[in-house]
């Protein structure tokens, strides 16, 4: 995962643009106004915690009155425990934030198996806030132990402040400028929160941002980003993302399962496709040879290579004989060595990926069909991979090409 669970879950999200004056001036005076304690946003709530449509755990959030300095203040606690598989991942939470939306304190922990990852602190004192994050397993060291200075402005969001902005802003449209800070790239930057009301009672929130991220080299990379949240009364009854996690207060839509009975008998299009995603996962390549067609497939890349080019149909034949044999375990890559839990968690990704509705299956050409994943799967598997299937003599749908779109657009665009 790019981002820890609770990065993600307190969406930490930042715009890439200038706030304009007019949003500016809306923020400032809509936090003005936030001067007493709004009884409205207090109470408990429980969120389905959704991966791929599949619900993997809860949500906890409570909001309740206290004081700092005698001050009267929210105290909201939140926790989240989901699993994948025997592996088994939590956090919590506890943040004193003002009327106005300003953080005054947060304690936060991350546990995976029973086993805490990280802690992060956050104290205002002298008008400064202190950030202290401890990792102990972190891949760099230097952020295995870190503490940062952030100077808060007005309209900063920190810490788990932003789970509670949205319900304390004026429940009508509108469009504000924030700040947020970002503990990967130590910066802060800007937040657009947009304000829509609905039908119903509706509200729905939505955050334009950038998330920073350090990559395995430790360069920090920012990337876009949107979290989508709807309220009615108050309440969360749905809060999107953007990076595979959604938060719902309904039960997710009942999937359709493809199991390898089903995927066996390859009358459907999807079918070699999932077949092949099973293979990934048992290490088969009597299955990627079923779920491919492999002389097939040598003559599409035969046909795509620019090698190939000028080649006597004698010589592409010498080379589909010489290279075909091993095309099952090129398509299955070098194994890893996994742990059982590390297992365990792929064999529960693969349940949540492979299911009918996430399947999208589209005309090629010819009598050839193209099945593609759903933008949600795509995103969360980090590749756009579009398989090219058409059916073999006995009348079974095979796999004869796959291209990662991903990789085709990242070409264009450098």
């Amino acid at each position: 995962m790019k981002k820890t669970m609770l990065c993600l879950l307190l969406a930490l999200l930042a715009a890439p643009m200038m706030a304009g004056e007019k949003e500016v001036e809306s923020t400032r005076a809509a936090l003005a106004k936030l001067t007493a304690i709004n009884e409205g946003v207090l109470g408990k709530e429980e969120l389905r915690f959704i991966i791929l449509g599949t619900e993997v755990g809860k949500f906890n959030i409570e909001v309740t009155k206290g004081e700092v300095d005698g001050k009267a203040c929210y105290v909201v606690v939140a926790s989240a425990a989901f699993a994948l598989g025997d592996n088994k991942h939590a956090f919590t939470t506890k943040s004193m934030i003002a009327p106005n939306g300003w953080l005054l304190s947060e304690e936060s922990t991350e546990s995976e198996d029973g086993e805490t990852t990280k802690t992060t602190t956050w104290k205002l004192e002298g008008g400064i806030y202190t950030v202290h994050k401890v990792e102990p397993k972190a891949k760099d060291e230097a952020d295995r132990d870190r503490s940062s200075e952030v100077k808060p402005d007005f309209n900063l969001l920190a810490g788990s402040a932003n789970m509670l902005i949205g319900k304390l802003l004026p429940a009508t449209s509108g469009t504000y400028e924030f700040r947020s800070f970002d503990s990967d790239s130590q910066a802060t930057y800007a937040k657009t929160i947009t304000l829509t009301a609905g039908k119903d009672g509706l509200l729905d929130i939505k955050e334009v941002g950038t998330e920073a991220s350090k990559d395995a080299e430790g360069n920090i990379k920012e990337s876009a980003k949107t979290v989508s949240s709807t309220l009615k009364g108050g309440k969360f009854v749905r809060v999107d993302m953007g990076d595979r996690f959604v938060l719902s207060a309904d039960a997710p839509a009942k999937l359709t399962p493809v199991t390898d009975e089903a995927m066996a008998k390859q009358d459907k299009e999807f079918h070699p496709v999932a077949m092949f995603f099973r293979a990934t996962q048992t290490r088969s390549e009597d299955t990627i040879s079923k779920a491919v067609n492999l002389d097939r497939f040598m003559d599409n890349a035969l046909e795509k290579d620019p090698r190939a080019q000028g080649l006597t149909q004698e010589q592409k034949d010498l080379v589909k004989a010489q290279q075909m044999p091993g095309l099952p375990k090129a398509f299955l890559g070098e194994e890893k060595k996994q742990t059982d839990k590390e297992k365990s968690a792929g064999a529960a990704t693969m349940k949540m990926i492979l299911n009918v509705e996430h399947f999208v299956v589209t005309k090629g050409e010819g009598d050839q069909m193209i099945v593609r994943f759903t933008d949600e799967v795509s995103s969360f598997m980090g590749n756009k991979l579009e398989f090219i299937v058409e059916k073999n003599k006995e009348g079974q749908w095979q796999v004869v090409w796959v291209e990662n779109k991903n990789k085709e657009e990242d070409e264009s665009n450098g």
